[in-house]
């Protein structure tokens, strides 16, 4: 939030302690070894609070992230005196036309303080055995979950290299056919988003 005026000292927080994080992380790759799952995303909130200077101020917040870390897909919502700022380079589902997008994350990468750096940098995360096999995971989660509703899938891009202010990211691009007045159907059959759980689905939730 550097930019940002606020009254007062601000506080953080951790959803999980650092310590019981550490014990999580032991446990879900006890859970991998056994068999029971082969792909997690482990993840933290981090909660920040301090004594507003304004009422509008998480759109200071929203405002000032756009400006140090654009991402494509981004929005603020105020209502009933509740603020949501998101900023996110990862788009879950995106239906048009009858065609039904996801564009899943695995794989990341600095970018570079100089030119050659970055491509150096850009280059190891192309390159990256490791991240390519968390992408292909997840690509292959999204397009099961859309062949649970779609008549047709396809991985139109596997381990694309996408550049965003402060990092490379590796993405992956799953399309379907989808039948009209099928897109609630179709949102339950893929949310949460895989990339953002782990594979397989259903499994991973509940160990995490």
């Amino acid at each position: 939030v550097g930019g940002v005026s606020y009254d007062g000292e601000p506080s953080f927080s951790y959803r999980i302690d650092p310590s019981q994080y550490k014990e999580d992380i032991s446990t879900i790759k006890s859970e991998i070894k056994k068999g029971e799952t082969y792909e997690i995303c482990l993840t933290n909130r981090l909660q920040f609070s301090c004594p507003p200077s304004s009422p509008r101020f998480g759109l200071s917040v929203f405002s000032n992230l756009r400006k140090i870390n654009p991402a494509p897909y981004s929005c603020y919502f105020n209502y009933m005196n509740k603020e949501i700022a998101c900023s996110s380079p990862e788009r879950f589902i995106k239906i048009s036309d009858g065609v039904a997008e996801s564009k899943p994350i695995k794989g990341t990468i600095g970018r570079g303080a100089t030119p050659e750096e970055d491509l150096i940098n850009k280059q190891k995360l192309k390159n990256s055995v490791k991240d390519k096999a968390e992408n292909v995971m997840i690509a292959d989660l999204v397009r099961s979950d859309f062949s649970r509703v779609c008549t047709s899938v396809k991985v139109d891009e596997l381990y694309a290299i996408e550049s965003y202010e402060t990092v490379h990211q590796m993405v992956s691009k799953v399309t379907g056919e989808l039948g009209r007045g099928r897109t609630e159907e179709f949102i339950k059959a893929t949310f949460p988003g895989g990339s953002m759980t782990g594979a397989p689905k259903r499994r991973s939730m509940r160990i995490i």
